[in-house]
């Protein structure tokens, strides 16, 4: 040192680039002497790697810091989540027995739809309760259920109208023509609502005569 002046060595310089297979390649260091050096004096690299330096040796070339994984080979097996669970036993509506049928034999909906003469965006309207059956469909879906589904067990008319209509495939419109009733009349029956004496003992007589 000098009055009033002051020499600093060069520090070492680094340079990081990455790579494209995502590691770390470090460049060369470049290591010059200090700007007071001579020719006679030990370069700074020497002293640097000498046996006695307390600093480890500079890399000398390109090198790459690469982290190793160990292969573990492990075999994880689970079952797989059902994403539909099956339907709740107090749920008594056409879909919940549509899918408890389909999933207690292992069915797909595709094959179910194969099964009932159907598309399957079709039956999947009927298994999610969008829509009913056509009353021509309704066989089938009684056959693949194993039980008939509208059928309530009761001797009402009401019940006994529309079990015919679904075992001989007859829409509201074909038994008005076959019976003389009206359409609407049928549909009141149908839902339940009281009709009067003269009507009821009709159309009693007209399911006999034409059983």
């Amino acid at each position: 040192k000098e009055a009033g002046k002051s020499t600093l060595k060069r520090a070492r310089e680094i340079v990081t680039l990455r790579s494209s297979i995502g590691c770390r390649i470090t460049s060369n260091t470049v290591l010059l002497n200090s700007g007071n050096s001579s020719k006679k004096r030990i370069p700074l690299w020497a002293r640097l790697i000498s046996a006695d330096c307390m600093y480890p040796p500079p890399p000398t070339s390109a090198t790459s810091e690469r982290v190793c994984c160990p292969y573990l080979d492990i075999q994880i097996s689970a079952n797989k989540p059902d994403y539909r669970p099956y339907p709740e036993s107090s749920d008594t509506s056409l879909g919940a027995a549509l899918k408890r049928r389909r999933l207690d034999l292992n069915l797909t909906q595709q094959q179910v739809a194969d099964i009932l003469g159907i598309r399957k965006d079709s039956y999947q309207k009927h298994e999610s309760n969008i829509y009913l059956p056509h009353i021509t469909r309704r066989n089938e879906i009684n056959a693949f259920l194993g039980y008939n589904y509208w059928n309530d067990g009761t001797s009402s008319l009401k019940n006994r109208l529309l079990c015919y209509r679904i075992s001989h495939r007859l829409t509201m419109s074909k038994l008005a023509e076959l019976t003389g009733i009206s359409c609407s009349t049928i549909e009141r029956i149908e839902n339940g609502f009281p009709i009067s004496t003269p009507t009821h003992k009709k159309i009693l007589l007209t399911l006999k005569t034409l059983h």
